[in-house]
């Protein structure tokens, strides 16, 4: 993918939300960031599974 691919124009109601919800997300991160190592999970599930949430979040099911 090329830089292009990942510009986005938000305006600013939504560049709010975004902000609202990486400092929702951050302290979650943290957390499994930690727990990632001790629960085993490869780096290619971990990119799986957040494909699959990003696709889960779009379709809604």
């Amino acid at each position: 993918m090329s830089q292009q691919d990942f510009i986005i124009d938000f305006g600013w109601r939504q560049m709010t939300r975004e902000r609202e919800k990486r400092a929702t997300l951050k302290p979650l991160y943290e957390i499994f960031k930690g727990l990632q190592p001790r629960l085993g999970i490869s780096q290619k599930s971990y990119s799986f599974i957040s494909k699959e949430c990003e696709c889960t979040k779009k379709t809604g099911k």
